[in-house]
């Protein structure tokens, strides 16, 4: 039984639908069945849909619950902090469906996690951490700085009642338990539905492009970081190149591009591959951001090579030696690159070893055989 913050959709816009589809597609393809509970998000049916070619996969959707905001609601989720994050209807299904029998309650990303917390064969899925990211906002006023204050306390709040925990890095484990966690933790990586991206590594144009939500703060602050610290450098010494910054809410970025040199800003593109046919290069220089980074390995899958800090390629695994360009500081990730503008041949190089490293640690079947091990760990007898 798995229950998702949205509805799976190999295609979909929401970056995390595409995880969700590749998880129950690996899950499929070595023959487990699993039953899903997904907040619909407006795309609950083209998601039932693709869910029906999926073999031994069901997928029901519920719309999300008014968000009320009386004086009595406001006690209650200060109180009982994501207590409503689930719909009611959502609630009662999943009540009904584990009253009905179940091997294993998968519950993805931890807004949700009032659902799996105090089962015994339930596990949490934690993708990020809350109090992480926040290390890279600021400036955002009182009001703002309150609201992250809320979600890290809720976010602890929730780790804490787990029984058993799966993250996707390393550093991950390290916040959960530095945020009170005392349950099991268990490192299994993202998957990626690799057969949704065709691999093209070469005759790629020489444009650096960078994309992702920019009211997720790690995203923006890397955005400004490239464009007013890294791109100067960078244009220096290719006059030609171009730099594309793209993603939900770039707009608010036009102002930070004014006066600087082929530049182009792009807000609220209809899909990720539209971006990643115009270029040919991936920047990524942030410095603060938890997880594994999807953008990242959408790029290696797609054969576009990547430029990007430690933080950038979490939870990949060593050897990762060749396949990106490394980049600590703006001196560096200005000078990786010029260096991959500057040779193509080898670009090409590290954009095909990306992908293999991306078919071994990240392909569904991987990372299913994976949780399947977890899952295996968690049964317990349900009466």
């Amino acid at each position: 039984m798995a229950l998702l913050p949205a509805p799976p959709h190999p295609a979909a816009r929401n970056t995390a639908a595409r995880y969700y589809a590749a998880l129950l597609t690996g899950l499929s393809e070595i023959g487990v069945s699993s039953r899903s509970l997904a907040v619909d998000d407006g795309s609950g049916e083209a998601a039932r849909d693709w869910v029906r070619s999926v073999p031994n996969a069901t997928l029901a959707t519920f719309a999300p619950d008014v968000v009320t905001r009386d004086l009595g609601s406001r006690l209650r989720r200060l109180r009982a902090p994501m207590s409503d994050a689930a719909p009611v209807a959502l609630r009662d299904a999943l009540d009904r469906e584990l009253a009905a029998g179940y091997d294993v309650l998968h519950v993805e990303e931890a807004h949700l996690g009032r659902l799996s917390a105090g089962r015994a064969n339930a596990v949490l899925s934690v993708l990020h951490s809350e109090a992480r990211d926040s290390r890279a906002a600021s400036g955002d006023g009182m009001r703002a700085a309150l609201r992250r204050a809320r979600t890290i306390r809720a976010e602890r709040i929730v780790l804490r009642m787990q029984l058993n925990i799966r993250t996707i890095s390393r550093e991950l484990a390290e916040d959960v338990r530095a945020a009170g966690a005392a349950a099991p933790i268990t490192v299994v990586p993202l998957s990626l539905g690799l057969a949704e991206y065709e691999f093209r590594p070469s005759g790629r144009p020489p444009t650096v492009g960078l994309i992702g939500s920019m009211t997720w703060p790690p995203n923006r602050a890397a955005a400004l970081r490239l464009m007013k610290d890294v791109w100067p450098v960078v244009i220096r010494a290719h006059p030609t190149a171009e730099l594309l910054v793209a993603g939900w809410r770039a707009d608010t970025l036009e102002s930070a591009a004014v006066g600087l040199p082929n530049v182009t800003v792009l807000s609220d593109l209809p899909d990720h591959r539209s971006f990643f046919d115009r270029v040919g290069l991936l920047a990524f220089p942030i410095d603060v951001g938890s997880g594994m980074k999807v953008k990242v390995l959408e790029s290696m899958a797609l054969g576009v090579p990547v430029v990007t800090t430690p933080a950038g390629v979490e939870g990949l695994r060593p050897p990762l030696e060749r396949a990106w360009y490394a980049g600590s500081d703006d001196r560096t990730m200005a000078a990786a690159i010029v260096e991959a503008l500057g040779d193509e041949a080898e670009r090409e190089a590290r954009a095909r070893r990306a992908r293999r490293l991306v078919d071994e640690q990240c392909s569904p079947r991987a990372v299913a055989t994976q949780l399947v091990e977890l899952y295996e760990r968690l049964k317990r007898p349900i009466a």
